[in-house]
């Protein structure tokens, strides 16, 4: 027990003395509601104001002595200024009180001189001017002055100032009755008559309490009939003015003074009185005390608090004295010895408690006129002593000093109202219980404990010195809640307002689940009830403990970065310590289930330990190790490369495995069966490993669905020592793949293999790339062994698909030889069994079907399909895909199949096909029998081997016939089509495009029509007699036409006035023309050489005078021999020549008009243009120039050559031959010995 008081605050000075004019005194210190300090004090030297006289002022401080801004005035109102009576304005003489609304009251009187008045204003919790009272008036001429005035304030708000009024015969004290705030005018006689000395009436001290039962106790001195010594007068009265006891405290005694009397009200009852007592005659000094009851009944007499006799050095030995109530129902009473205060406890009884307390540092002054102004003491509502006084001794202002003492003991519990309170804890520690309100609470320099019972109500919290709690235990957060010491702040959802702490390191949480925020010298987290999280704040382990309390809590070290190695255990007694840096201390966990780790990088390391209960572990940052023991535990690796600890024993369902980023390792420590099936997440697990000393069988069990986007897809199984199995259920799933697995030491065997098993959905399995056997159950499912392995895979029922889609190279796989062993190449030694469709890699896979109802799909790469053909009732399907595919379509009995080549270009075979069939690429079928029979598609090539026709589509198509001597019918599309036709007559059509047509072996018949010609295609007729033929009424220009092989041009009927333009190198190769006995045909021969001998084309249903041949010569010197029929020849530029020496007649020809004409022979019908030039028969010809300059020579025979006009060169040759030059100068040519010839002249001069 704490019986001496104790410092809780050393002095403090207030004011600003050294530059403070005048004196300040009259010192008073309040409390106000919320636990902070109103000191008030007297200035007369006009310090805080520029109007002259005496101002009150005053100074806030908070709950702990820290001051709040600059002192202010609290005389607002009245305050001094320009005289309204003779003697100038003066405040003073002012007592103040705390009102329950955190504001206060304060008293004064007010002196102008003529008057004086007591004057009352009353300040908000903000010192914002509330009201404004003029309580009492007097004057000071007429003997009816007031003085004196004291306040007091109790709990309910009702109030009591009292003052003394002068009536001309003495001093009265009177009071004015605050009722609830409802203010009177009415004055009640709340004590006796102080009639004054000999000299005349004197002003004494008045003093006032309210008593716990709502009276109100008056103290005052009282001057008896004019006597010159004192005595104490006490009235206890009610609030309306009814007198319950009028007594003298202590009566008067000759040569005795008692003075500077002073009251307060005791808990629990009662009042205590104390006053100063001197003895005039014999200087004698004291101070005394006397207790009573709330009736005025006498509990304890007066006595001596203390007492000098004989002492006539110091006049002011005892000169002052205050009283304040304790909790425990004792007092405290102060008094000034020799200049310095002094303090001494007492019971209730009167009874010392404690040694007596001297602080000699703390001086107040006393002057004759002072009264008991010179020190105050009051009593906070925490139990602690707030003392304040004036010090005159200094020079220049007085300073006004204060200090705190504590009577409390350590470790007590303070407790508050329902009102925001002001409490505080004694030095050594204690506990707040600040109940409702918004509370201000501030601990000292011990481990404090700050109860809060009101949930988040703006309460104030400051722990400073020492390790110090909030405690919620009492109270049940409900919403989002946050206990943060770090911020300073506790705020919940469903409040508006928020509680802040201030040095406070540890927590205890409330019923409620809540956030709780540590701070690195937090030493201590209960968070009780409800569903909490922990997060801490600080990288030592040091020692402190953690209490998740009930419910599901979390312990969050996130926040945290470990840079050196850390190991989180977290067992049945969630003890979590740290090695590798700190060997002592360690932190303790209790009552905790999960655990948020801290962000490490670096080498640290984190193991997570868990109970047999369900937890729930994050790891976060940096290399994290979780042993989950059993229960449905979530494990989150977060960032980092983590490890899962796990036995067989411990898979149950809701546990998650999350490794998060970084390569995470799944650590299986037991033979037997792992069952990780019931769980539900399993994901971002790159290794699954056995441990080498596990020798025997070792079985993983999954769902299908924990794969791929279930969670596991790029996974590493390192297998031990012994064999292991991992089976997978396809289960609820459709699809699975594991082809992205690895998988290190694992045998490729059959004891360490991949089972995977279907249900009887219809699914799509794919393989690892080790051994896998795949069961497909029933269903229509699709099974893929995998990229590698020796696979066993069966699709039991349904109808099923092998997919060797995950396949590394090219596969050939046959489905006639399901049952057995096959080496497929890229897919391994393969066992398949009840499969009916096979679909092939992303190579040049080889696929063979099996004479059923086969599905073929060639995937990418240059595949080679063949199904086999298809005794079944059902259709047969082969799709090449992507890739140049080839597919073989063969024979089947009950209905078509479907042939779809794909992407890129592919090639159909078909062997089986014989004359009248028809494969139809533009119409997408095949004709067999005359019966629509097969729908094929996406085929660019095609190769027959027998008399099958075929019609091409707009791809660029190669057609190719194997077979011998089969007439095929070939057309093709608007492609660039490549057509082989093989030996037979075959008939083909090219159609547009850039083609390469290729009868071969056969007498060969290509027909064109006129959109079909596209400059340098290539038309080969191979061996044998090839025929081009053009169809239609257009113009057929075959000189950029690659002619080969081709021994006649044809026009089809249908063509009237059709063309043909060919070159003479064309011509030259050609055996035959062909027209037609109906229409009108035109067949063109443009020279690209100089000679140019067409004699030997020949010609059939060619009809003269309707079907015409023109020979188009160029700019060279052309000799031309023309055909057997009627030509229109036409030199163009250069010396042009017609040659007729091979006529089977004599020709008659000349050139003589704008179109020379021809007849006899095979001159017969002849047109010649542009022709200089004309070479006869063996004939008797008959040649005639034109008027330019020409050349006739007559050859065999008797001829006739007429040159007519120009220079012309006439040679009649062998035989008598008649020339005529014509005129201008002409000359007769002669081959052979001058004497040989015999002339005869008609005419002109011949020369020879």
């Amino acid at each position: 027990m704490t019986t001496t008081p104790v410092t809780w605050k050393s002095i403090a000075t207030v004011n600003d003395p050294t530059n403070e004019a005048g004196s300040q005194n009259e010192p008073r210190i309040t409390e106000l509601r919320d636990g902070r300090i109103l000191i008030t004090w007297r200035d007369s030297g006009d310090n805080y104001d520029d109007r002259s006289g005496n101002d009150i002022v005053g100074q806030l401080y908070e709950i702990d002595g820290t001051p709040i801004g600059q002192p202010f005035l609290l005389n607002t109102i009245w305050n001094g200024g320009p005289n309204t009576g003779s003697g100038g304005g003066s405040e003073h003489d002012h007592d103040i009180a705390a009102t329950p609304d955190g504001g206060w009251f304060v008293v004064y009187e007010d002196n102008n001189g003529d008057a004086n008045f007591i004057r009352g204003e009353r300040f908000d919790s903000n010192g914002n001017l509330a009201g404004q009272y003029t309580i009492a008036q007097g004057s000071l001429t007429n003997d009816d002055a007031v003085y004196n005035p004291s306040i007091d304030v109790a709990a309910n708000g009702d109030w009591v100032v009292t003052f003394a009024r002068q009536d001309g015969n003495g001093m009265k004290t009177k009071a004015i009755v605050f009722d609830n705030n409802t203010y009177s005018t009415v004055e009640h006689d709340f004590g006796s008559r102080s009639e004054g000395t000999a000299g005349g009436p004197v002003q004494v001290s008045n003093d006032t309490a309210i008593l716990s039962n709502g009276n109100i106790v008056t103290v005052n001195e009282d001057y008896a009939s004019l006597s010159v010594n004192t005595r104490i007068n006490v009235r206890v009265t009610q609030p309306d003015g009814t007198i319950v006891r009028d007594f003298l405290a202590q009566t008067s005694v000759n040569n005795w003074n008692w003075e500077n009397v002073r009251v307060e009200a005791l808990e629990g009852g009662g009042f205590v009185v104390t006053y100063r007592a001197v003895n005039n005659g014999a200087d004698d000094y004291g101070i005394r005390a006397a207790v009573y009851n709330n009736a005025g009944q006498t509990v304890v007499s007066p006595f001596y608090v203390a007492f000098d006799n004989n002492n006539s050095s110091s006049t002011l030995r005892f000169s002052a004295s205050d009283v304040t109530p304790l909790d425990d129902g004792g007092f405290l009473i102060g008094w000034v010895e020799g200049g310095s205060l002094h303090f001494q406890r007492y019971d209730g009884a009167g009874v010392t408690v404690g040694n007596e307390l001297t602080v000699p540092a703390a001086q107040p002054g006393f002057g004759s006129n002072d009264r008991f102004e010179s020190f105050d003491m009051t009593r906070t509502q925490d139990g602690r002593i707030m003392v304040v006084w004036d010090d005159p001794s200094q020079s220049g202002g007085d300073p006004i000093q204060f200090m705190i003492l504590d009577v409390r003991d350590d470790g007590m519990t303070v407790t508050g109202t329902s009102q925001g309170d002001g409490l505080t804890t004694p030095n050594g520690g204690g506990t707040v219980n600040a109940g409702a309100g918004a509370d201000n609470v501030v601990g000292r320099s011990g481990n404090d404990t700050f109860i809060d019972t009101d949930l988040t109500s703006g309460d104030h919290y400051n722990g400073r010195l020492g390790i110090d709690t909030i405690d919620y235990s009492n109270v049940t957060f409900s919403g989002a809640t946050q206990i943060n010491l770090a911020l300073g702040q506790v705020t919940n959802s469903f409040s508006g307002l928020m509680d802040t702490l201030e040095n406070i390191e540890n927590v205890v949480g409330s019923q409620g689940g809540e956030t709780i925020t540590t701070i690195s010298n937090t030493t201590y987290v209960h968070a009780q009830g409800g569903n909490d999280r922990v997060i801490v704040n600080e990288t030592n382990m040091d020692g402190d403990f953690y209490e998740g309390g009930s419910g599901t809590d979390w312990f969050d070290i996130s926040n945290i970065v470990f840079i050196t190695p850390l190991d989180i255990t977290h067992e049945l007694t969630l003890q979590l310590f740290r090695t590798g840096g700190i060997t002592s201390g360690g932190e303790a966990l209790q009552g905790f289930e999960n655990i948020d780790g801290a962000n490490n990088i670096g080498n640290s390391v984190e193991t997570f330990v868990g109970t047999s209960g369900a937890n729930e572990f994050h790891g976060n940052g940096g290399r994290d190790v979780f042993r989950g023991n059993g229960g449905a535990d979530k494990m989150y690796g977060g960032a980092d490369n983590d490890e899962f600890v796990v036995a067989n024993t411990h898979l149950v369902s809701g546990v998650v495995f999350d490794g998060g980023s970084g390569t995470d390792r799944m650590q299986l420590v037991n033979t037997g069966t792992y069952n990780f099936r019931p769980i539900t997440t399993i994901t971002n697990i790159e290794e699954f490993t056995f441990s080498s000393a596990l020798t025997q069988l070792k079985t993983l069990q999954f769902n299908a669905s924990q794969f791929g986007s279930g969670g596991l897809s790029n996974v590493t199984f390192n297998g031990g020592n012994g064999d292991e199995q991992l089976q997978v259920f396809m289960g609820a799933s459709t699809v699975v793949d594991l082809s992205a697995l690895m998988f290190s030491n694992w045998a490729h065997s059959w004891d360490e293999e991949v089972l995977i098993t279907g249900d009887n959905s219809a699914e799509n399995i794919t393989g690892s790339v080790v051994d896998d056997r795949i069961l497909g159950s029933g269903g229509n499912d699709t099974i893929d062994g995998g990229e590698g392995g020796n696979d066993e895979l069966d699709g039991q029922g349904g109808v099923n698909t092998v997919s060797y889609a995950s396949a590394l190279s090219a596969v050939q796989v046959n489905l006639g030889l399901q049952g057995n062993y096959q080496n497929t190449g890229g897919g391994g030694s393969d066992l398949l069994t009840n499969f009916s469709r096979l679909t092939g890699s992303d190579y040049n896979d080889t696929l063979t079907g099996d004479n059923l109802q086969n599905i073929l799909r060639g995937g990418a790469g240059n595949d080679t399909l063949d199904g086999m053909g298809n005794s079944s009732t059902s259709s047969e399907q082969v799709y090449g895909e992507g890739g140049n595919d080839t597919i073989t379509r063969r024979f089947h009995s009950n209905v078509g199949m479907t042939l779809d080549g794909g992407a890129n270009t592919d090639t159909l075979i078909a062997p089986d096909l014989t004359f009248g069939d028809l494969v139809d690429f533009a119409g997408g079928f095949i004709w067999e029998n005359g019966v629509k029979w097969d729908t094929i598609s996406n085929f660019e090539n095609y190769q027959g081997s027998a008399g099958e026709d075929f019609i091409g589509n707009d791809s660029n198509n190669t057609v190719t016939f194997t077979g011998l001597n089969y007439v095929n019918n070939i057309q093709t599309g608007a492609g660039d089509d490549n057509v082989f036709a093989g030996g037979g007559a075959d008939i083909i059509i090219g159609g547009k495009g850039l083609d390469n047509l290729r009868g071969e072996a056969g007498n060969d018949r290509f027909i064109v029509g006129i959109d079909d010609l596209t400059a340098n295609e290539t038309m080969n007729g191979g061996g044998d007699t090839d025929t081009v033929e053009v169809r239609g009424q257009a113009s057929f220009d075959l000189r950029n036409i690659n002619l080969i092989s081709i021994e006649n041009l044809e026009f089809a009927e249908g063509g009237d006035q059709a063309v043909i333009i060919i070159s003479d190198s064309q011509a030259q190769e050609l055996s035959g023309i062909d027209g037609n006995s109906v229409e009108d045909s035109f067949l063109e021969i443009y020279l690209s050489r100089q000679d140019f001998d067409a004699s030997d084309l020949s010609f059939s249903d060619w009809v003269p005078g309707s079907d015409e041949i023109t020979i188009w010569g160029n700019d060279a010197d052309n000799t031309i021999i023309g055909t057997r029929y009627n030509d229109d020849i036409r030199g163009g530029n250069g010396e042009d020549t017609v040659d007729y020496s091979g006529a089977s007649a004599a020709v008659n020809v000349t050139l003589n008009g704008a179109v020379g004409i021809g007849s006899g022979g095979e001159a017969e019908g002849d047109r010649l243009r542009d022709i200089e030039n004309l070479i006869g028969s063996k004939y008797d010809d008959e040649l005639e120039g034109d008027d330019e300059s020409n050349r006739l020579i007559g050859g065999l025979g008797g001829d006739e050559l007429r040159g007519l006009g120009g220079t012309d060169y006439l040679g009649g040759g062998a035989g008598e031959n008649f020339l005529d030059g014509g005129a201008d100068e002409d000359f007769a040519l002669f081959d052979g010995v001058r004497a040989s010839f015999a002339v005869t002249r008609m005419g002109d001069v011949v020369m020879l």
